[in-house]
């Protein structure tokens, strides 16, 4: 089954999403802090632990 997955391209695909919605978070978080005048520090340290970035390959 993950051979399957692997040889269509499901993987890549999957990186590529999580990847795009960790950029559209992140500019969330940026629109909240220009509004709220705050870095949220907290959040930020979430989201670099959940980061895809740096990832090639699932």
């Amino acid at each position: 089954m993950i051979k399957c997955i692997a040889s269509s391209g499901g993987f890549d695909e999957t990186l590529k999403c999580l990847k795009s919605m960790e950029h559209e978070i992140e500019l969330g978080m940026v629109k909240v802090e220009e509004k709220s005048g705050q870095a949220n520090s907290l959040l930020r340290l979430c989201l670099a632990a959940l980061s895809m970035e740096g990832q090639e390959k699932i």
